[in-house]
């Protein structure tokens, strides 16, 4: 089977055009060694482009051919000899061969029962664990990748001369039973095969499986060594609470869509969970977070909270270098040691802006500059905060005569404590060549006018225009010039 699966990835003709992967093994085994020609065909013909829950997508490389391993040296060891492995130029990679016959009694032990188990020991550098491997002999009857060491899926990223990976110098084979080997005849031959390109895709895959439940990596988890699960066929990042994970997120990133739940065992067969909550929040620079989402689940009380929920939700346009922030809390009796929550499938959707992040407009910015906006309930309807100092930019077509929307700030602006002393609004047209005109602009004070409470409707005729230039509305700080209770929204967006 081993040789049916190399002939047809080497042919062009017959080789598939992409491979999922996942590499595994049982029993303890050396990775490579279950079926080591495919493994050696996919380094040498496929390229990774892309990963999802701990898996990575090769894509056939056109025009890639499959060197043949190369024999360059041979020698004789014994059970428990180390052997020193020979080093390679960095373009070239190591495989190995054993010749290990069974004495007659092996032979017939094998027939009879089972094979003697045979485990190799490494020695080397970034090694995750050097000990009882398993290895099987017949596994190595061909050549299999020794150096660099292959532990996951990550390893399979690591393998360009830029980038050599995990280091064996040398290795041990034991057995608990040297009597069943003819070990006089065992004997090791090594071969040099070429190291994979690095691929493009390489760097941002291997940050990606940092985290294999997210479509992005995270910029931070808390706690660093929170363990992934599966539960159903489902795999999870366990978050038990507290916990957060971070993520970066552009002007580009528009929604997130996530699945999160409690384990199982926390509410059933003697679990005692009072439930938890999951919070996400918007962190930008300087400000304080903006919640997006709460939500407290309570499985041993409501069985809709099993096994899991999925959320998604549209993120409020950001400013660079903001974070999303995911975290767990206890529940209402604050024990959090059944809190075992989870996450899974966090998609970060990115594509520029979108119109259901800006309730109320009837067309999409092509810019926002603001350091606190998004959607807000405000007396039983969603409006579109924008905050002084914002503005909010959108290209004309040429074709449109009137700008309408109404303004307004949120009552605890100006009362019960609040403080602001009023903001302005200013409408300026921007050509593709010429200067910036001024063609609105109006004072709101509803602290000091009651006339300028609620929403304000404005209608600001256009004049004709060259197709492309730009119309930019901002909110600006009142006179003080302090926009810190300056709470404005902008709702009834229309250009017509």
């Amino acid at each position: 089977m081993h040789d049916l699966n190399l002939r047809r990835l080497a042919n062009p003709d017959t080789r598939p055009d992409y491979f999922l992967v996942k590499p595994e093994t049982i029993d303890e085994r050396f990775l490579t060694q279950d079926d080591a020609g495919t493994l050696r065909a996919l380094l040498a013909l496929y390229a990774p482009v892309a990963t999802e829950q701990g898996m990575v997508l090769f894509r056939k490389t056109p025009g890639a051919v499959l060197p043949a391993p190369r024999l360059f040296a041979e020698q004789a060891f014994g059970p428990g000899q180390t052997v020193t492995l020979p080093a390679l130029p960095p373009d070239q990679m190591l495989a190995v061969e054993f010749d290990l016959p069974l004495a007659l009694t092996g032979r017939l032990r094998a027939l009879l029962y089972k094979p003697p188990l045979l485990f190799m020991d490494l020695e080397g550098e970034g090694l995750v664990r050097s000990a009882g491997r398993r290895v099987i002999p017949a596994n190595f009857a061909r050549p299999v990748l020794l150096d660099p060491v292959l532990e996951n899926v990550t390893d399979l990223l690591d393998l360009s001369p830029a980038a050599p990976g995990k280091h064996a110098r040398a290795i041990r084979l034991r057995t608990d039973h040297p009597g069943l080997w003819q070990t006089a005849e065992w004997k090791v031959r090594f071969y040099a095969v070429p190291r994979p390109n690095a691929a493009p895709a390489a760097a941002d895959l291997r940050l990606a499986l940092r985290f294999p439940t997210a479509t992005r990596p995270p910029a931070a988890m808390q706690p660093p060594n929170a363990p992934l699960r599966i539960f159903d066929g489902l795999l999870v990042q366990m978050l038990a609470a507290p916990a957060s994970v971070r993520f970066p997120v552009s002007p580009a990133d528009n929604g997130v869509r996530f699945t999160y739940g409690i384990d199982p065992a926390a509410y059933t067969d003697g679990g005692r969970t009072d439930g938890m909550e999951f919070i996400v929040e918007l962190e930008r620079p300087g400000q304080p977070a903006q919640l997006l989402f709460r939500k407290l689940l309570r499985p041993a009380a409501e069985p809709a909270d099993r096994p899991h929920r999925i959320e998604e939700l549209v993120l409020p346009p950001v400013t660079s270098d903001s974070t999303l922030v995911m975290r767990t809390t206890g529940g209402p009796g604050n024990d959090e040691s059944w809190d075992w929550g989870f996450l899974s499938g966090i998609n970060i959707r990115s594509g520029g802006y979108r119109l259901e992040q800006f309730p109320g407009f009837d067309r999409v910015p092509v810019a926002v500059d603001a350091a606190v906006c998004g959607s807000f309930i405000t007396e039983d309807r969603p409006v579109f905060m924008l905050n002084a100092p914002g503005s909010v930019t959108f290209v004309l077509t040429g074709t449109e005569r009137h700008f309408d929307f109404s303004a307004g700030l949120l009552p605890g602006a100006y009362t019960n404590g609040g403080q602001s002393d009023g903001v302005g609004l200013l409408v300026e047209l921007i050509p593709p060549d010429g200067p910036v005109s001024r063609i609105f602009s109006r004072e709101l004070n509803p602290g000091a006018n009651e006339a300028d409470r609620g929403d304000q409707t404005c209608t600001v005729p256009l004049p004709a225009v060259a197709p492309g230039t730009r119309l930019r509305l901002t909110v600006t700080p009142g006179p003080a010039g302090n926009g810190a209770w300056d709470w404005s929204y902008l709702a009834s967006l229309q250009l017509r």
